[in-house]
């Protein structure tokens, strides 16, 4: 079994009352794939040239015709963190699999299955759905980048921003949750940064400012300013700092100026880099992130629009083992595609995950998705009491044998240390199993309950830091 831990400074930060907004977790792992992907990448916009991100596919072209395409921000300064993009079930492929993206070999039909050539899945939960909240979406994004001093990657980045508000990824991500094709409006070049380091706090006055003075255009309804900052600006929410901590965000502004008086949505991507040449497939893959959320839910703070229903005590809140309850925050570091040269994240489908397919989108329909799902999410269990968590493997096609791992929470995120030992570790379709977990005999207690986290990952074979999860919560009274 493999076991493996979410990044402790994740975990800190989102012990409770969790409401991230930003790419926190996705550091460490996108670090692993950027090194595959910036290896074996070419240049230009050659699909043919750029090897696809370990554990996902490398989508096609996304040029030509459009036809047939299937398809984060808290007021007053909350501070939003994340990274993805997601589409709908029976989407047409966006191109083909990549590496990771075909299994070679003999594939096993374990499991339920049907007469003759008849694939059945496995019985298993459904997967949830995230939900509209009543606030408002930025149907067509108006994009409006902003770089500060002599920036390399700007004409990159330029090229990035424009394609992507008018791709097929975007109306594949955005299907599902009434968000259309936008436009990129013209950048807006600063001579230089502001000092560093600079709280997202005190970007969202310097918005105002350079809003009231002229220096950033009038925002409307559909404006998402895309502030990326250079190399050697840091940036804080909450005194956590950029690059060691969170690789975006996107949050929303208060202005209030003679020029406009409203709320403002934007995005800040930090430069980030784990190696050499690897900073535009971190920025443009953060910046898809942010982009999307920002998008689906512009003002979550004050005027929530699409969520996961899992803040603490809701039915779902063991999904915020996932990273977090926007959509990009449920596919993160699960899987990434390169589409005509940029990577970007896949996205939470409602689509997909209702048919039963990879949730995370956009994804090759040729490519098994496969997975484990337990009987429940949230369990209760005395101190120092044996709980058993009975779960089942499944797929949506025929698939080999795949690996298991346990992923479990630090303290004080999961409030008491633990683990759970699984009772087989390569499954296939139909496959049962059960995650054992002793409660500690007196649990820590925080806001009036010991809680323990963590996740069965079935653990994609081409990059072991890609799986899909399942988590699992047990609250102790």
């Amino acid at each position: 079994m493999i076991e493996r831990r979410r990044v402790p400074f994740v975990a800190a930060h989102r012990r409770s009352r969790f409401y991230p907004y930003g790419c926190f977790r996705c550091l460490a792992l996108i670090g692993a794939a950027v090194l595959l992907i910036v290896a074996c990448s070419g240049s230009g916009s050659d699909d043919s040239a750029v090897a696809p991100p370990p554990g996902g596919q490398m989508a096609g072209s996304d040029s030509g015709s459009d036809a047939g395409a299937p398809t984060e921000a808290g007021a007053g300064g909350g501070a939003r963190t994340e990274a993805g993009a997601a589409g709908t079930a029976g989407a047409p492929a966006l191109g083909s699999s990549g590496a990771g993206g075909t299994f070679s070999g003999p594939v096993s039909d374990a499991g339920a299955s049907g007469a003759g050539d008849v694939f059945v899945p496995a019985p298993h939960p459904p997967f949830p759905l995230v939900t509209a909240h009543g606030g408002p979406v930025i149907q067509k994004i108006e994009l409006v980048p902003v770089y500060f001093g002599i920036d390399p990657l700007q004409a990159e980045l330029e090229s990035f921003n424009t394609w992507i508000v008018g791709s097929n990824f975007w109306k594949t991500v955005g299907a599902d949750y009434g968000v259309l094709p936008g436009m990129r409006l013209p950048a807006v070049h600063f001579d230089s940064a502001p000092a560093s380091p600079i709280s997202d706090v005190q970007i969202a006055g310097w918005l105002d400012a350079q809003i009231s003075s002229g220096s950033l255009p009038k925002p409307s309804a559909q404006t998402v300013f895309a502030l990326f900052y250079p190399a050697g600006t840091t940036i804080t929410t909450d005194g956590s700092p950029s690059c060691s901590v969170f690789a975006g965000l996107h949050q929303s502004a208060s202005v209030a100026n003679a020029v406009f008086t409203g709320e403002v949505s934007f995005v800040i991507i930090p430069r980030c880099s784990f190696s050499a040449g690897d900073e535009l497939t971190i920025a443009t893959n953060v910046a898809s992130h942010e982009y999307v959320e920002a998008a689906t839910n512009p003002f979550g703070n004050s005027n929530p629009a699409w969520l996961l229903d899992g803040k603490e005590g809701q039915p779902l809140e063991a999904w915020q083992m996932l990273d977090g309850l926007e959509i990009a925050d449920l596919c993160e570091n699960q899987s990434y595609d390169v589409i005509e040269g940029f990577t970007v994240q896949d996205i939470w489908s409602n689509s997909a995950a209702q048919a039963g397919n990879n949730p995370c989108q956009p994804s090759d329909p040729r490519h098994p998705f496969f997975t484990v799902s337990a009987d429940a999410t949230i369990y209760h269990a005395q101190p120092g009491a044996t709980l058993t968590v009975h779960a089942r493997a499944w797929s949506n096609m025929p698939a080999p044998d795949w690996s298991l791992g346990v992923n479990w929470g630090l303290v004080p995120y999961s409030d008491f240390d633990g683990q759970a030992v699984l009772s087989r570790t390569t499954v296939n379709n139909g496959d049962e199993l059960t995650a054992t977990v002793t409660v500690p005999a007196s649990p820590p207690v925080a806001d009036g309950r010991s809680v323990y986290r963590f996740t069965i990952d079935s653990i994609d074979p081409i990059n072991p830091n890609f799986d899909h999860p399942w988590p699992i919560m047990i609250v102790v009274p």
